[in-house]
């Protein structure tokens, strides 16, 4: 993020205590803002994409129950692969059903596990109660990722 774009958002918080969403789109409308190219303006686009957005959190959101259990599970999940042939979807059931695609799926929770404790050790790290929490986490996934590789 560029340093008129940190500043930006700075004098929005500034201005309002908080920084809100419309408040960011409102100063971002004028095409002198170091906001503005972080949009889009065009309706049109901007309508499909807020369409697909919705499209991709209904699939997301879907849940449903594992078979012969009460315990919750997404009905589709989104493969790192698939997302480089256009950001498909598959049912959980599929990918669990198939040990190549039950694979991916395992060494993507790894990468999107490494990637929340380093999200979280971002954002919370300087509070020392949560770092036993992140430690905990780091060991499991790098323990995972060698039993993985091997």
């Amino acid at each position: 993020m560029t340093h008129a774009v940190w500043a930006a958002l700075r004098r929005l918080e500034q201005a309002h205590e908080t920084v809100r969403p419309a408040d960011v789109v409102k100063a971002a409308r004028p095409p002198g803002s170091p906001l503005h190219d972080l949009f889009e303006w065009n309706d049109g686009k901007a309508a499909t994409e807020y369409r697909l957005s919705q499209a991709r959190k209904l699939l997301q959101a879907f849940v449903l129950y594992a078979p012969g259990t009460r315990q919750e599970m997404r009905g589709f999940v989104s493969l790192t692969e698939d997302r480089q042939e256009g950001n498909g979807y598959r049912s959980t059931e599929a990918v669990l059903g198939d040990q190549t695609l039950r694979g991916q799926l395992e060494r993507q929770g790894y990468r999107e596990l490494a990637a929340f404790a380093r999200s979280f050790r971002t954002r919370f790290g300087r509070l020392e109660v949560f770092t036993p929490i992140v430690e905990a986490i780091e060991q499991f996934v790098t323990e995972g990722n060698h039993k993985a590789a091997s």
